[in-house]
């Protein structure tokens, strides 16, 4: 993934749809890298995709990312597992959730 897209990381696949193998994982060290973060969840299976969200200007990390397991049922085995540890650092692995979509805001123009 490209570092523009990865601002942008949803719970979707390419065609929209949402993706069930997809988990958030909050409380990353600042200092643990994408190869990093790959190597601990591959434990519980095949990883898809791994991406460390990053501040747009200064490229360091925002403290959380996205890990998506080619069998959704890895997932499951995320979370009964318990607590996790990423680089000495406790981090909280979540089952992510697609964004909510905001309502257009319509603005009306009365003439007089």
């Amino acid at each position: 993934m490209d570092p523009s897209s990865q601002q942008n990381a949803s719970t979707h696949d390419a065609d929209g749809n949402h993706d069930p193998g997809k988990m958030f994982v909050g409380g990353l060290s600042w200092d643990t890298s994408t190869d990093g973060l790959r190597k601990y969840f591959a434990q519980f299976g095949e990883v898809k995709e791994c991406v460390i969200m990053r501040d747009t200007t200064t490229r360091k990390s925002r403290g959380f990312g996205f890990v998506t397991f080619s069998d959704p049922a890895n997932v499951e085995k995320v979370i009964q597992r318990g607590a996790h540890e990423v680089d000495k650092k406790k981090v909280d692995p979540k089952v992510a959730f697609p964004k909510r979509s905001h309502p257009k805001v319509r603005i009306y123009k009365f003439l007089p």
